[in-house]
């Protein structure tokens, strides 16, 4: 085998590798994508859920506020 052929083959061979490393890199990018995606959509379920915590501490807040106001208007505490 001449220089000349193992070069051409040198060639091909790294034509495909590369070749191999973009289909790779758009398959990554494609898996990246989808995954920063879910992690957007499991963020505001999050951020759902902890604004309703918060909406149901201030009901019990103020349910347990009334709920003493009356007790103590009833026992005469004020």
């Amino acid at each position: 085998m001449s220089n000349d052929e193992r070069i051409a083959v040198l060639e091909t061979t790294i034509i495909h590798i590369h070749e191999t490393l973009e289909r790779i890199e758009k398959n990554m990018d494609k898996k990246f994508n989808e995954l920063s995606n879910k992690i957007d959509k499991t963020s505001e379920r999050i951020d759902k859920v902890n604004d309703r915590l918060w909406s149901n501490f201030l009901w019990l807040i103020s349910s347990m506020f009334a709920l003493f106001a009356v007790m103590g208007h009833g026992f005469h505490w004020f």
